[in-house]
């Protein structure tokens, strides 16, 4: 059986309050960087990326790209995941907020926007078990308004990138009861003030306005700790 087209893990975590130097202890960063180098040697791995919350710090995201979904099960499965666990539980704040692990097929290549100055990262939800057809109607609303021409173009975004998300672990995590993250957006900016510019234009209440008929397939903003949109400086690992 051929494998599954490349997909993104995003993992959501908040920090625990340990600092970068301690004698003698742990760091946050001697923790996450033993995991990093796991990640890093796994089959199927490409690349990874990291970064907190702008606008609020203890929220941690890491990015992984798998060249497929069965790779990163495999991973899951291997005996290396034990103590990819115990160090998220060493470095995160696990046991008040669980992991949020989401899988993503992107439309387009989501380096250049993740690779950017700032990224602008948004979550949506509809309803749990919306079947493929609704999803290729929300499609056709996407195609027929330049989302991307007028973030490129008028937002001076460097990229972007959206896409389904195929899973999300707990299946309901950032969304409310009944529904389930669903589809998952990138966008590169120089800095986050040229991101809220663009917000402010007319293009984009333009687009904002062409994209409402996406109400009637009840498809909404994500809830990630009280955000429905935010930003994150991504660092990318060696």
């Amino acid at each position: 059986m051929p494998l599954s087209q490349a997909i993104t893990e995003t993992i959501i975590l908040r920090t625990k309050n340990l600092p970068n130097t301690v004698e003698g202890g742990p760091t946050f960063d001697s923790i996450f960087f033993r995991l990093v180098h796991t990640v890093k040697g796994q089959p199927g791995f490409i690349r990874q990326y990291w970064g907190n919350q702008v606008e609020d710090p203890t929220v941690f995201l890491w990015s992984i790209d798998w060249e497929s979904i069965e790779d990163q099960i495999a991973f899951e499965k291997s005996n290396h995941y034990g103590s990819i666990k115990k160090g998220l539980s060493n470095a995160f704040n696990i046991e008040e907020f669980p992991p949020l692990l989401i899988y993503t097929k992107f439309d387009h290549d989501p380096i250049p926007a993740i690779e950017a100055p700032v990224t602008e990262v948004a979550f949506y939800t509809v309803p749990s078990g919306t079947p493929e057809e609704t999803k290729r109607e929300i499609d056709a609303i996407f195609a027929k308004v330049p989302v991307m021409e007028g973030v490129t173009k008028i937002g001076k975004s460097t990229g972007g990138a959206t896409g389904w998300v195929s899973k999300t672990d707990p299946q309901n995590g950032g969304a409310r009861e009944g529904h389930t993250i669903a589809y998952h957006g990138v966008f590169g900016y120089a800095s986050i003030e040229d991101h809220m510019r663009w917000r402010d234009t007319p293009e984009h209440a333009q687009v904002i306005e062409g994209l409402s008929e996406l109400g009637k397939f009840e498809f909404e903003d994500s809830d990630i700790f009280g955000k429905t949109m935010f930003h994150v400086r991504f660092q990318k690992g060696n």
